[in-house]
């Protein structure tokens, strides 16, 4: 039997079944995209809220470290903290003055744009991650101002923007 040869004739105004694939292909892999990105983000969100012990704990410590005499200038409301105090603090001294079950990361970052701008890390233990028994428990991110003397002979003082981090494990 043969085939008819009106089967086999070629239109020149035709699409090949291959380029009508290609739009379908692209809605899928985007789709699976935003599928698997969606995912990770809830993913890291649910684990920084798993491990959340007592946020009345890392508030008390923000508390403490905001009203803390070794780190605020003297006369000023809390949370504004004495650049020569923060240059002077050590670790001791906190671990001493301010007491919690859980080891802390104090990070002070200055977002100013002075020039003379600094940051501080005060560690009570090794970092987070570093031994396999640590648990991350909670992050407290709080705006607060750094007094600097521009030049203590003319008494001209300014105040610079500043975040506090307070990280708390155990």
């Amino acid at each position: 039997m043969s085939i008819p040869r009106k089967t086999l004739s070629v239109r020149k105004d035709a699409v090949a079944g291959f380029f009508e694939d290609i739009p379908a292909l692209m809605v899928v892999v985007i789709g699976v995209t935003i599928f698997f990105a969606s995912m990770i983000n809830a993913f890291m969100n649910y684990s920084v809220t798993q491990f959340e012990d007592d946020p009345q704990e890392g508030q008390k410590l923000l508390e403490a470290i905001i009203s803390y005499s070794g780190l605020t200038k003297d006369g000023y409301k809390d949370g504004t903290f004495d650049r020569g105090k923060l240059r002077n603090l050590t670790i001791e001294d906190l671990e001493r003055d301010i007491f919690t079950e859980f080891e802390y990361e104090i990070y002070v970052e200055d977002v100013s744009d002075y020039p003379d701008r600094e940051n501080y890390t005060f560690n009570t233990s090794k970092v987070p991650g570093v031994h396999e028994n640590v648990e991350f428990r909670l992050r407290i991110i709080y705006p607060v101002n750094i007094y600097t003397s521009i030049e203590p002979h003319h008494r001209q003082t300014c105040l610079h923007g500043a975040f506090l981090r307070i990280t708390l494990w155990k």
